[in-house]
């Protein structure tokens, strides 16, 4: 069995809290040939696979490849960058597609504040809750993202959290306050926004990438009273509880992309020895978009 593909760089702080039983989990993709001598067949197939990295399966039915545990497809969008089956077309864009629009229920008019607005699913917010008729309201860190989010991705304003006194700017921004936030940072970002939200808003948990460990817990303010008071509604998601749905998200967001209605960036280093510092500069934030390691072939 040969392959060649693209390794997502997967955050382990993530999957260590999902009790899944396999310990570290992936995402990769690529393309796949293996032959089956006993019944003289060849097999070529793109596929994405969500899955342990120890335990990945590849097994022939109905003439499929189908490849890991938790979540497998064939890709079917040859038309595309293989890549995106790892960003857009993958983990990202389901993620970005079911926690705004199942969890967050945007209505035309509704601002949509977004933490990490630059980065792989929340550039993808962005842009569907544009497709949905809101005004969308960044928050990022640094020039370069900011105007990547403001020229290439379309947001209404842009909050940089490295220049901005974050709860000044969001009081510039939000004068009619927010509907929806996307939350993938929580932490002192995250406790800025809530007190901007509207009567009715829905929180969406996320992410927690700015809270490097849960052990101890950190201590914040509390958010009962600002949930109280709004009426408004917190959930968090797992974007495997919509297993059974990603391909309407991919069919969907695969239609946008070749529209040109949602764009993407891809930070794309090449070779396995490139994945120590590929993973440190995702945590220092020096990416540019999904970051992806290609392998040689």
């Amino acid at each position: 069995m040969t392959g060649t593909g693209i390794i997502d760089q997967f955050l382990e702080t993530f999957t260590r809290y999902i009790d899944n039983g396999f310990g570290l989990l992936g995402s990769d993709v690529g393309y796949l040939a293996a032959t089956l001598a006993a019944i003289d067949i060849t097999l070529a197939a793109l596929f994405w696979s969500w899955g342990p990295d120890e335990d990945i399966i590849a097994r022939l039915v109905k003439k499929t490849l189908f490849v890991g545990v938790f979540a497998s497809r064939k890709v079917k969008e040859t038309d595309l960058p293989l890549s995106l089956a790892l960003g857009l077309l993958g983990i990202n864009g389901v993620t970005a597609y079911f926690g705004l629009l199942d969890i967050g229920q945007p209505r035309p008019g509704d601002t949509v504040i977004v933490s990490t607005a630059a980065g792989a699913v929340g550039s993808a917010v962005g842009q569907i809750a544009k497709l949905m008729g809101c005004r969308t309201v960044g928050i990022t860190g640094g020039p370069a993202k900011s105007r990547l989010c403001l020229e290439e991705f379309g947001y209404d304003a842009i909050i940089d959290y490295k220049s901005d006194e974050v709860s000044e700017a969001l009081m510039a921004s939000c004068p009619q306050g927010g509907d929806v936030y996307f939350d993938n940072t929580a932490g002192k970002i995250s406790d800025a926004v809530l007190p901007m939200m509207n009567v009715g808003a829905r929180i969406v948990i996320c992410g927690t990438a700015s809270v490097a460990s849960w052990d101890p817990v950190p201590i914040g303010p509390r958010v009962e009273r600002h949930l109280l008071v709004k009426r408004a509604r917190m959930s968090g998601f797992l974007v495997f509880d919509y297993k059974h749905r990603y391909e309407e998200a991919i069919d969907r967001i695969a239609a946008w992309v070749r529209e040109g209605r949602i764009l993407y960036r891809e930070d794309i280093d090449v070779g396995i020895e490139c994945c120590p510092d590929a993973i440190a500069k995702l945590y220092r934030g020096e990416n540019l978009g999904k970051q992806l390691i290609r392998l040689s072939r």
